[in-house]
């Protein structure tokens, strides 16, 4: 039997399909500002509060498959089909749940929100490498976009939700549309629930989901260009404290880094991937800006020019500081936020303080 046999037969043998429906909720700003100890007691909260909603909701163990993110949660709620709502209710009473905590809690480091997406699909059930069920298919992905165009203690839902409660009394007055968002190269639609009498829910416009005023014919950045501006941003304060190192070594510093965020997200979670930056993970930035420093003229004058010409053919010099390409100005970085905000959220941009120390590793 080839691999490929057994493959495909490992397949017909693990997995069959069942209707899901899906809670994703992550924390926001999990990392920043709080310690270790505080980032731990905030997951064994949340935790609590999830385990205590689907309780409340009488969510049967073999009904449901509980997938830790790190940093939230995703439920699945399997083959649910009464009460139709099933999800927004578990949704609605996390947030209202989330709140009641925080009035208990007096440190500031252990309060936090979570962003809510919902989805429902016909999706793959599987068992994974270690003989666990477990779940794949464009609804739990979908899921997980959808919660990350919202705010803290904020529900979005996908269109296959929305479809369903908003022919609905309890719902059809409390859904805001957006128009389509264009997320992993691909338009989706979706909508907040904005009902002002659920305890805790966040009813503002998402910040991700505000009308800008970009023009219609501007090109989005390229996945590459994307990461390129998120290294750029992160290592920003670190580069300016550089004045001695010249232009192009830290041009080709952060293409590195960046072409090792393209293989991390791409990786979808594997601890092995292809990392082009110099000693990736082991060296010191600086330690790496020296080496880009001493490579011979013409192999980074080459490889300065190549980088140059991508960056400009895909977005010009718009969103540098003064034609400065390892400087991103704000306008480059509201168009990182619009149109990648897995990645922009995946550094806690918004919460970064122009005036703090350098990051020390990649």
């Amino acid at each position: 039997m080839t691999f490929d046999q057994l493959h495909d037969d490992g397949i017909r043998r693990s997995a069959r399909t069942i209707p899901a429906k899906y809670i994703f909720l992550d924390v926001v700003s999990f990392s920043h500002g709080r310690s270790v100890e505080a980032q731990t007691d905030i997951v064994h909260s949340l935790n609590e509060i999830v385990k205590r909603s689907l309780t409340v909701n009488n969510i049967a163990e073999n009904r449901r498959i509980l997938l830790p993110t790190g940093d939230g949660i995703c439920v699945a709620l399997l083959n649910i089909e009464e009460p139709y709502d099933v999800h927004m209710l578990i949704a609605s009473d996390i947030v209202r749940s989330l709140e009641e905590y925080n009035r208990t809690i007096d440190d500031e480091t252990r309060r936090f929100k979570v962003r809510i997406g919902l989805n429902a699909n016909i999706d793959n059930l599987v068992t994974d490498i270690n003989n666990n069920q477990n779940i794949a298919g464009r609804g739990i992905n979908m899921a997980q976009r959808i919660m990350a165009m919202a705010d803290g203690n904020q529900i979005l839902i996908g269109e296959s939700v929305f479809e369903v409660l908003h022919v609905r009394e309890t719902y059809m007055k409390f859904f805001r549309n957006f128009p389509p968002v264009r997320v992993k190269h691909e338009s989706i639609r979706m909508y907040q629930f904005i009902d002002e009498s659920r305890s805790g829910l966040d009813t503002n416009v998402p910040e991700l989901l505000k009308p800008n005023e970009q023009k219609p014919d501007e090109p989005k950045l390229s996945f590459q260009t994307a990461c390129y501006f998120a290294q750029a941003i992160k290592y920003r304060e670190f580069l300016i404290q550089q004045r001695d190192v010249f232009l192009r070594p830290k041009i080709i510093f952060l293409w590195m880094h960046a072409k090792d965020l393209v293989h991390e997200i791409e990786s979808k979670g594997l601890t092995a991937y292809v990392e082009f930056s110099y000693r990736a993970g082991k060296a010191e930035p600086i330690e790496q800006l020296e080496f880009y420093s001493k490579l011979d003229f013409g192999v980074y004058e080459q490889l300065f020019e190549f980088i140059q010409t991508y960056l400009t053919t895909n977005c010009g010099y718009e969103y540098f500081d003064e034609f400065n390409l390892w400087l991103i100005n704000e306008k480059g970085k509201d168009k990182l936020k619009k149109e990648w905000p897995d990645i922009w959220h995946r550094f806690n941009f918004e919460k970064i303080d122009n005036n703090s120390n350098p990051p020390t590793r990649r």
